[in-house]
């Protein structure tokens, strides 16, 4: 492999990189989930509802796939635009909703509620509009490029978007987890 080679396969890692990052600070319904239970039922019921897109992903990656191949190629420039526009659209949201910030009500964990917990965060994250938009707009088109150019390459994008997206996702249960710990005075 050529150093030129080489430096555009880690330019597109470390596009995985990023994204897997920020789709996990972005505000929304899952987030919103995973930082609930994790302060009503505990950090390990988080890392369990942090598992979720892991088993939702995959059927709305297929999806979004299947329909991208199908779309002339000028078409994923125009997606890649309008994905730009969206991460903007989620950045704006996420300043928005941090000057906004609202308290979470503690609960006492329950036991045997943890399959539960991770089947309502696969099922919130399947049915969220935004992982079609998201997977269509941002990380769709560039995993097809990927998988154009080598299907190895597309699995190494979905493993650094998966390690960077599931890492973030456990040092925000741990920092939460943390919150829930402190006492009032």
């Amino acid at each position: 492999m050529c150093a030129i080679e080489a430096l555009n396969v880690a330019a597109y890692l470390t596009k995985a990189l990023v994204l897997g990052f920020s789709a996990c600070i972005m505000p929304g319904v899952f987030q919103t989930f995973l930082i609930s239970e994790t302060l009503r039922r505990g950090w390990r019921r988080g890392l369990l509802v942090a598992l979720g897109p892991l088993l939702s992903d995959g059927p709305v990656i297929v999806v979004v796939l299947l329909l991208l191949n199908h779309l002339p190629a000028w078409s994923l420039s125009l997606l890649q635009a309008v994905g730009g526009m969206y991460v903007l659209y989620l950045a704006w949201s996420a300043w928005r909703a941090a000057r906004s910030a609202a308290a979470v009500e503690v609960a006492p964990a329950r036991a045997g509620e943890e399959r539960r917990s991770m089947l309502q965060a696969a099922t919130i994250n399947l049915l969220n509009p935004a992982v079609y938009l998201y997977w269509a707009t941002v990380s769709g088109p560039l995993l097809a490029q990927g998988w154009q150019r080598a299907p190895g390459l597309a699995a190494a994008f979905l493993v650094a978007f998966y390690g960077a997206l599931l890492g973030t996702e456990v040092v925000l249960v741990a920092l939460v987890s943390r919150v829930r710990q402190l006492k009032p005075e």
